[in-house]
């Protein structure tokens, strides 16, 4: 449990001090809550296309813009991204959590559209 607790914090600090170096413009990381992320970040897209393509039958989702973005500092990084997408040729509103693990990998923890 303690080992379990001192990576959990090396791990916040480390996403933490990245975080700090970036020369995006988007609003500073708080360690534990969501925060504002600008819908054009390269992070955003990669997750929203991910996510996106996670989506079976494969190929009937596609991305047409990312409507607003929040992340999380976890063990890697939450996105919580709106989508707009067309699900087989019909518009539709999709609210998706992409998990960013510390390893580069890729996990969507919730997808849910609304038409």
């Amino acid at each position: 449990m303690k080992a379990l607790l001192i990576t959990l914090i090396v791990s916040m600090v480390v996403v933490g001090c990245i975080s700090s170096t970036s020369t995006s413009t988007s609003t500073p990381v708080m360690t534990g809550a969501y925060s504002s992320l600008d819908v054009s970040d390269a992070d955003v897209q990669v997750c929203a296309n991910y996510a996106v393509s996670t989506q079976v039958p494969s190929g009937t989702v596609m991305l047409v813009e990312v409507l607003e973005a929040q992340r999380q500092v976890v063990a890697g990084m939450n996105y919580k991204l709106k989508l707009s997408i067309l699900r087989r040729g019909i518009p539709e509103t999709a609210t998706t959590v992409v998990w960013s693990k510390l390893d580069g990998s890729k996990e969507v923890t919730s997808f849910e559209s609304i038409r």
